[in-house]
């Protein structure tokens, strides 16, 4: 976006009546493309926090089932559901902003 455009934007040049409608413009989409980027980085965040949390949440079960299958089986069921869990708010995220 030129320089010219973004210090109209910003207030600190008056706009011409004439071009009053394309800086509204213009201003429209540089929002728009900043909203797109904070819920892209809000959902970085968010995938890198479930997968740490699903490596923790991993070793959790693996240390307290030991070598028992059984236990380890009932254990992986849980942490199964929790993996699921955690995606499908990660794939509502957007929904949940009300965006």
């Amino acid at each position: 976006m030129s320089g010219e455009l973004m210090e109209y934007m910003n207030g600190n040049r008056r706009v011409a009546r004439v071009d009053r409608e394309v800086v509204g413009r213009a201003k429209a989409v540089h929002d728009e493309v900043r909203l797109a980027a904070f819920k892209v980085d809000g959902a970085l965040a968010l995938g890198g926090h479930i997968m740490e949390g699903v490596v923790g949440l991993d070793e959790h079960r693996r240390a307290l089932a030991k070598d028992d299958p059984v236990t380890t089986a009932l254990l992986a069921d849980i942490e199964q559901t929790a993996i699921f869990a955690a995606k499908k708010i990660q794939s509502n995220l957007y929904n949940d902003f009300g965006l």
